[in-house]
Formats: C-alpha cells, sequence, structure tokens
C-alpha cells in the first residue's frame, strides 16, 4: 500500500472514532443476537441473557454495546460487582464521548462500594479497590491523550488549521445519584408494573436510560427490597 493509501486509512478510521456513541450503540443494537439477548432480558431470563451477550462478543467483540448490558445485569441480577465493574469501564473506555458518561461513572462507584461492603474488615480489599479506581483514572487519561493525538495527526493530514478540528466539548450530563430525597419523592409520579417490565425497562421508558433503575429502587424500597421482588400490577414511585 502506497504512502497515500495508508493515509486513506488513518483518516478513516479517525473519522469512525468520532462516531456518536448512541449512533454506534444503535447499530449494534439491530445485531440479530443483541435483539435476541434484549428479548430474554426483557422476559426476566436473566442468565439466559448474559449467555446470549456473551456469546455476542465472542463472534464480534467490537458490540461494545453489549459490555453496558452485561454490566447492569451484573450488577442487578446478579450482585456481581466486580464483573459489573469491568464491562462499565470497558464501555466507557470505548465510547469516552458516550453522554451517559456521567451516569456510568456514577454506577460504577455505587458497584464499588457495594463490593467493599461485602467486606467491611478486610482492609486490603479497600486498598484492592483504590488501586481499581487509579487505574481506572490513568486509563481514562492515556485514553483521552489518544484521541488528542489521532484529532492532531488528522489535521496534519487534511491540512485543516487545528481550531478547525479541535475537539468538540464534552457535553454536560445530569447526574443521577442512589439517594432519593423526601422532596424528590414528594414530587414523583407513580408507574404501574406492566408485564415484562423490570427496572431497567422501566428506567428507560420514564428516564430514557436504563441506570435510572437504582434511583426507583431506593425509591420503593420498603415494598421493593431487591429488583427481582418487581411483580405486575405493582405500583411503583417514580422519584424526579
Amino acid at each position: 500500500m502506497g504512502l497515500s493509501g495508508v493515509l486513506l486509512s488513518v483518516i478513516v478510521l479517525s473519522a469512525g472514532c468520532f462516531r456518536d456513541a448512541a449512533s454506534l450503540d444503535r447499530d449494534e443494537e439491530n445485531h440479530p443476537l443483541m435483539k435476541k439477548a434484549r428479548d430474554l432480558r426483557d422476559g426476566g431470563e436473566f442468565d439466559a441473557a448474559i449467555d446470549t451477550y456473551q456469546v455476542a462478543l465472542q463472534k464480534k467483540p467490537e458490540l461494545v454495546r453489549a459490555h453496558l448490558e452485561l454490566a447492569v445485569l451484573y450488577e442487578t441480577h446478579l450482585g456481581d460487582y466486580v464483573r459489573a465493574i469491568y464491562h462499565y469501564n470497558f464501555y466507557l473506555d470505548a465510547r469516552p464521548d458516550t453522554k451517559k458518561k456521567q451516569l456510568l461513572e456514577d454506577a460504577i462507584r455505587h458497584a464499588e462500594q457495594k463490593f467493599v461492603a461485602r467486606f467491611p474488615l478486610r482492609p486490603d480489599v479497600e486498598r484492592a479497590m483504590e488501586q481499581i479506581q487509579e487505574q481506572n483514572k490513568n486509563l481514562k487519561s492515556e485514553n483521552m491523550l489518544l484521541k488528542h493525538q489521532v484529532a492532531d495527526l488528522t489535521l496534519r493530514i487534511s491540512g485543516e488549521s487545528s481550531s478547525e478540528g479541535a475537539l468538540p466539548p464534552e457535553e454536560s450530563v445530569a447526574v443521577q445519584t442512589d439517594e432519593t430525597t423526601p422532596d424528590a419523592i414528594q414530587t414523583a409520579t407513580r408507574y404501574k408494573v406492566e408485564k415484562g417490565d423490570t427496572l431497567m425497562r422501566i428506567s428507560e421508558k420514564v428516564y430514557g436510560n436504563p441506570r435510572g433503575w437504582v434511583k426507583i429502587l431506593e425509591a420503593n424500597k420498603e415494598k421493593l427490597p431487591r429488583a427481582e421482588k418487581l411483580k405486575v400490577d405493582m405500583e411503583l414511585i417514580i422519584p424526579r
């Protein structure tokens, strides 16, 4: 391949890096195995859904969206916080421009806290989690550096000025915490659980993303101590 061919390949690959994360997710969600896994998840067959997402990744490792789905399933339905943290981090490292970035970082912290809470008398575990957090921070810094280097290389190749090809500013994302205040509950709406609903699915309906399930669970912890206790016709508080 000649020099011009190499340069063209770099430009194409660089452009692909800056595709909107949401559009990449939508493309991947149309994969047959992703659809099958989603149907299993929505039907409450969580173990089968996890197996199907894993098969999808084995057949097509570039299905990054599968890592996000696995993270939520491991955290929500299996309480496997280590695997959940791994898959959350994998998704964020692959899609650092996602609008769900703050929500996912909150999810990672929540999973870390839940994991550490299992070992209250184990300082070595807490140190290990601190190391994981530090490694995650370093990975994010390295990812951002590479992103800037690719953008700079693209500009040099195309001959554009540095100001024209600057990276777009990161969009701010509303923060959702696991804490539900009394004021939030007073201004909440109500939702009646339908057949096939999961907390993730309800969160997608009312908030537009699956991460709000923690918020809903916290607001209804008296009647819904665990996510798997969700029942049809149950009336839930949906905090705002």
